[in-house]
């Protein structure tokens, strides 16, 4: 019984770390866009410089 508690810990654990990485990835997914949107703006900036 005490390894099947064990089990059902280490059970929940990764579960918990499963959720952890979930929210880590959308918020590289987050991060990931707002670096693009950045690109994009340093582009035009760029451009605009070029330009003079």
């Amino acid at each position: 019984m005490h390894r099947n508690g064990a089990l059902q810990d280490r059970n929940g654990a990764l579960q918990d770390c499963n959720g952890a990485l979930q929210d880590c990835n959308g918020a590289l997914q987050d991060c990931n866009g707002a670096l693009q949107d950045c690109n994009e703006a340093l582009q035009d900036c760029n451009g605009g410089l070029l330009k003079w």
